[in-house]
């Protein structure tokens, strides 16, 4: 019989739209054969084949595994798939898996429909070797244990990758197994899984070295966390790095399965100071770009494009024009107010898409009468017969600023309102609650509103934007005799220059203060990004007590 290292093995792994036969499909199959001894798997035998599930792809599960619908237009049924996998099969000795009775419970059904037999191969299950051989890792899903071995996996869930995966932490297993047990053979291992019972409590131990995480300065800057094999797996920001990095470690209990999946991961961290916490925010956003970690979700690049639009409100992709609004994270908001002075300022039928779109945005089925009442409610609030977007747009605001002074003036009567009168009984606080209305015109209109009051944020927002693209910003730091202050020059949402200026420079009024050229638009989210991250620095910096001054 083989050793363990010399067993021919069929790594396998499934995609599915389900967590189970009962709840999905199979998706996608991918297979391949290797050992231990030969550094895990044979290449020219990996297969993947995308499955026809004959259902829609849950929004859930094409997201993380980045099949569509458009994908499977040559897909295979199942039935074909698993004809495939059989031919391939009897080259093995055993299956290999992660989270082997998840595989199982796919296959062994469809094989016994499609091919009327029994799996002659046992099933291995690697997570389940590595539950006893390294019980104190903080995460053992595939991407952590493979990525602890020093194999990193894509982001995305492909069974090509992930079978892959299973045979790098099949070899690493197979090296624990000779080095802690006398664990040789298949039937040696199948009884040392039946009498090794994991532990129901076990202590977590993260690769990191703690030396090497105390040891960081307590200053702003950025940090990468790698694998041991140098991969960048995540980039974050920090006023301190020394705090922010320790307290990955510290707050264990907190951690989600996504981050205790990557701090199984981290044997590394490199950092990069900054002068201050607002360059270290700009610097984080420029590197998740530049790098695309695998762990980072927010400011990826991906097909993002920063929209502007015209002095008519409407979608332009010419740039070189002198008057533009925005930027905006995408130019639906400003179509919106479009929307609805086409379908106010025309007898729209209802099958028109227009009317259409806009009763699907109110939630309002097409066609129903209903929609077209509350447009003929909403022209009220206008003196024109057809007002045009702007005007439109123009409600939005007033209705913002609306809001705003309503709940500046409800902050203010709570502040002076003793508490006991704002105690209500059981009774008198069920009598508030709003409970489902059947639809109406004035509701619709009511939708309407928000709807504008939300376009008209977004709205002022790019204008605060597009502001930042050529500025210079300085602002305090520190405070007393020890006050500094930092400055930041701004062409093209590109920091061009950075300097620091004594309390004296600045209140003598030494500052750069030369003229910016005309901006030039750029629907780069790079820019975008910087531009927005500057933005919410400003705010925190007022926030916390600092003097800021922008000039445009």
């Amino acid at each position: 019989m083989p050793t363990l290292r010399h067993m021919t093995c069929l790594f396998i792994d499934l995609q599915a739209t389900g967590a189970s036969p009962t709840h999905g499909r199979l998706l996608e199959l991918g297979w391949c054969f290797g050992s231990a001894a030969n550094d895990g798997t044979d290449a020219a035998t990996l297969r993947s084949l995308l499955v026809d599930p004959q259902q829609p792809i849950p929004r859930q599960i094409s997201r993380v595994t980045g099949i569509d619908q458009e994908m499977l237009a040559q897909a295979l049924t199942p039935a074909e798939a698993i004809q495939q996998l059989h031919r391939d099969a009897p080259s093995a000795t055993v299956m290999v898996a992660h989270v082997a009775r998840y595989e199982a419970s796919f296959l062994l059904p469809l094989w016994r429909e499609h091919l009327g037999l029994e799996l002659a191969w046992p099933i291995l299950c690697t997570h389940q070797i590595a539950q006893r051989l390294i019980p104190t890792l903080p995460s053992l899903s595939l991407r952590a244990v493979a990525g602890h071995c020093g194999y990193g996996v894509d982001r995305e869930r492909r069974s090509a990758g992930h079978v892959l995966a299973t045979a790098a932490v099949w070899r690493r297993v197979c090296e624990l197994l000779e080095q802690d047990t006398t664990v040789r053979t298949l039937s040696e291992l199948q009884d040392w899984l039946k009498q090794a019972k994991p532990s129901a409590k076990r202590p977590r131990i993260y690769p990191m070295a703690r030396d090497a995480r105390l040891r960081l300065p307590d200053q702003p800057g950025i940090y990468r966390m790698c694998d041991a094999s140098g991969r960048i797996l995540y980039i974050g920001k920090a006023l301190s790095l020394k705090s922010r990095v320790n307290s990955y470690f510290r707050h264990r209990r907190g951690h989600g399965a996504d981050k205790l999946e990557m701090l199984t991961q981290v044997a590394s961290i490199d950092i990069e100071a900054t002068a201050t916490g607002v360059e270290a925010a700009l610097l984080e956003s420029d590197e998740i770009k530049r790098l695309d970690p695998p762990y980072n979700i927010a400011l990826r690049r991906l097909d993002r494009r920063a929209a502007f639009v015209d002095q008519q409100l409407r979608p332009s992709s010419d740039l070189g024009q002198t008057k533009l609004f925005g930027p905006y994270p995408r130019p639906e908001p400003m179509i919106i107010p479009h929307m609805i002075a086409d379908a106010m300022n025309t007898s729209t039928p209802t099958d028109d898409p227009v009317f259409g779109k806009l009763a699907e945005l109110l939630r309002e089925s097409e066609g129903d009468c209903l929609t077209r009442a509350a447009l003929d409610l909403f022209r009220q609030a206008f003196d024109e017969k057809e007002p045009n977007a702007r005007q439109i747009l123009a409600l939005g605001f007033w209705n913002q600023r609306r809001e705003v002074a309503e709940s500046l003036a409800e902050s203010l009567l709570a502040a002076t309102t003793e508490s006991e009168t704002a105690t209500e009984t059981e009774t008198e606080a069920d009598a508030d609650i709003d409970t489902e209305q059947p639809l109406t015109a004035e509701l619709l209109v009511a939708r309407i509103q928000r709807t504008l009051v939300s376009a008209a944020r977004d709205w002022l927002r790019g204008r605060r934007l597009q502001a930042l693209f050529n500025c210079q910003i300085t602002w305090s730091e520190g405070k007393g005799a020890d006050m500094r202050w930092r400055q930041l020059t701004l062409e093209h949402g590109l920091v061009i220059d950075r300097r620091w200026l004594t309390s004296a420079a600045y209140y003598a009024g030494k500052v750069d203060s030369r003229s910016h050229p005309m901006c030039q638009w750029s629907s780069d989210i790079a820019v975008y990004d910087r531009v927005r991250i500057l933005l919410t620095e400003i705010k925190r910096l007022r926030a916390e007590g600092a003097t800021v001054e922008v000039r445009y």
